[in-house]
């Protein structure tokens, strides 16, 4: 079985596939929405993605709000494959940045269903933080 992988798409320019010479079975690739242009623009990339038959493994390497975009993406994306998790994801100093912890139970991960993307930065955390409010 050929395997067809392509690490980390950054903008939906770079998705411009030329299935004429592909013969694949599985054909996968990684968008990363840390980098891509947030949820939105990663959806676009994965829509297009879905044209051609694509699957999608979303690329998390990162902490809790990543992992909560994620899930978010992957609710909603008809081609979406399989949640890529990191051994960041279980570090302490990433843990208690964030109110919820969002990790796979018997193999699965629950979607959150909380407001925005499910997910929020403790007081704690933000009362270190630098904001800045733009009027």
């Amino acid at each position: 079985m050929k395997i067809i992988s392509i690490e980390i798409i950054n903008v939906k320019t770079e998705f411009a596939p030329d299935t004429s010479t592909w013969q694949p079975v599985v054909v996968k690739i990684n968008t990363d929405e840390g980098i891509c242009g947030g949820i939105t623009e990663g959806k676009k990339i994965c829509d297009m993605a879905h044209v051609y038959d694509v699957r999608v493994q979303p690329h998390i390497c990162g902490g809790p709000i990543a992992t909560a975009a994620a899930l978010q993406l992957e609710a909603v994306i008809p081609n979406f494959i399989i949640h890529e998790t990191h051994r960041f994801s279980l570090l302490e100093g990433n843990i208690v940045t964030c109110k919820y912890d969002y990790q796979p139970q018997n193999g699965y991960y629950e979607v959150p269903e909380r407001p925005g993307i499910g997910q929020e930065l403790t007081d704690e955390i933000m009362a270190v933080s630098y904001i800045e409010k733009i009027q």
